[in-house]
């Protein structure tokens, strides 16, 4: 699901133009990110991937308009950021640029045959609960590491006596896409050496892992 907000102030509304559509329009997300964490109860949710969003318009205080009114949107670049680490440049630098590719973002890119990639959990009234990687995150580490017989996919090693070893990469560095097609089952040693991660040798778990299988 993305996730947006659906109201529209009546003003904002009567200064959209076709060239500044999506500038004025409210942004479109696609992760659980600090944007909505903020206020979680004014988002509406939706599996629409054209770029254009319903909305409603709000006049002093009372919500008028209908379902019918389509305006284009661009994307959060908080959750590009999140899911897409390089498709932006850093923080701070070239801001035009950014704004043109948030706002270019192809949401249909981010569906694969009918389901979105992304993990926005919404509650049986569709309000935004949270985010899916954060509450099965345990089950399903544990599932791909079950499924794929606790044997390490760079170095072959099979750690099923020594799970606490055995950890599932985010091939996106993205802890929110928790997706089998974004994830890697490798031992510390080999998580290690990914991109980014070199930090981890400097852990306790990673030094009794080399003593116990590559020191020998």
């Amino acid at each position: 699901m993305f996730a947006y907000q659906k109201v529209l102030d009546k003003a904002v509304y009567d200064e959209i133009t076709h060239n500044n559509a999506i500038a004025k329009t409210h942004k479109v997300h696609l992760t659980y990110c600090k944007k909505i964490q903020e206020s979680p109860g004014k988002y509406h949710v939706t599996s629409r991937a054209d770029g254009f969003f319903n909305v409603n318009i709000r006049s002093s205080n009372k919500v008028i308009g209908s379902d019918d009114i389509l305006l284009p949107m661009g994307a959060c670049q908080y959750c590009i950021r999140e899911l897409f680490p390089d498709f932006l440049p850093p923080v701070g630098q070239d801001a035009i640029k950014s704004t043109e590719l948030a706002n270019s973002f192809n949401f249909s890119d981010f569906v694969v045959e009918g389901r979105l990639l992304s993990n926005i959990a919404f509650n049986e009234y569709g309000a935004l609960n949270r985010f899916v990687g954060e509450r099965d995150w345990y089950q399903f580490s544990r599932d791909l590491r079950a499924k794929n017989n606790w044997t390490c996919e760079e170095c072959g090693i099979n750690l099923f006596k020594y799970r606490q070893f055995l950890h599932v990469h985010h091939i996106n560095h993205s802890h929110y896409w928790n997706t089998p097609a974004n994830c890697r089952v490798l031992c510390i040693s080999c998580h290690a050496e990914q991109p980014n991660h070199a930090h981890m040798k400097d852990q306790k778990c990673y030094n009794q892992f080399i003593a116990q299988f590559k020191n020998k």
